[in-house]
């Protein structure tokens, strides 16, 4: 065994995550004398190897899972790409309910197309995409969702919320792990279209088998106050946080 493979291993004793002073103290320890310097150079180079990656402020953990990295639906991306010609300045994100079938027993075949900008926008967007989709809908309440989703394909336009964890994708804003466990909790569209078993298992499935950046977690389920949500799902299912 190859001493920073055995290294890594000492790391895997303790939790999922832990903080700098405990790596460098682990460090200190293999190499005794080891000048601070020298001990940021370690930690650098674990980081860049792949052994070992940041998960909030002065906190680590050694990667034992990967990324979560959403697939577009290929509507998805020709609705993008139609908005981006259509209004080339307009901020956007979009994703797909077809992302989360992977998490999933019983797959969703009424893909939802989500799309967020900002909320002054939201207007001209609806008629803009309406012109091409017109299974399009504005900010649609449970009621119209309950009478006219049921089995059917629909554009979804909402309020983005601001400062959310995102990722470029083929240069498309779409969603993160920390931005879906947040919206799960906090948006009543994804609750009417999982429901609340199925929802509870799309967030124990990407914190059981995706890196999360609970820095990232914590700030964005503030701003959509859901972070006492959080917090309890994470006690209830025993989950570090």
């Amino acid at each position: 065994m190859s001493e920073k493979t055995d290294f890594v291993n000492d790391l895997l004793k303790f939790q999922d995550t832990f903080s700098r002073k405990r790596l460098a103290e682990l460090i200190t320890e293999r190499y005794p004398g080891i000048t601070e310097t020298n001990i940021n150079w370690k930690i650098h180079r674990l980081i860049k190897s792949g052994k070992i990656s940041r998960c909030g402020r002065g906190l680590y953990t050694v990667n034992t899972k990967n990324d979560f990295v959403p697939v577009l639906n290929q509507k998805t991306r020709d609705v993008a790409e139609y908005i981006t010609n259509k209004l080339p300045y307009l901020e956007f994100t979009a994703w797909d309910t077809f992302i989360l079938n992977y998490f999933l027993h019983n797959l969703t075949f009424r893909n939802q197309i989500i799309i967020e900008t900002e909320k002054e926008f939201c207007e001209s967007l609806f008629f803009t995409i309406r012109e091409k989709y017109e299974n399009t809908y504005l900010k649609p309440d449970a009621e119209m969702m309950y009478r006219y989703f049921d089995g059917k394909e629909a554009i979804i336009i909402i309020p983005e919320v601001k400062q959310a964890p995102l990722i470029k994708i083929n240069g498309i804003n779409t969603i993160t792990a920390e931005k879906i466990i947040t919206d799960i909790l906090a948006n009543k569209y994804l609750n009417f279209i999982f429901g609340g078993k199925e929802s509870e298992k799309i967030i124990k499935e990407l914190l059981s088998g995706f890196n999360i950046n609970m820095n990232k977690l914590k700030r964005y389920s503030k701003r959509r106050n859901v972070w006492n949500k959080v917090q309890r799902f994470f006690k209830v299912n025993q989950q570090p946080f």
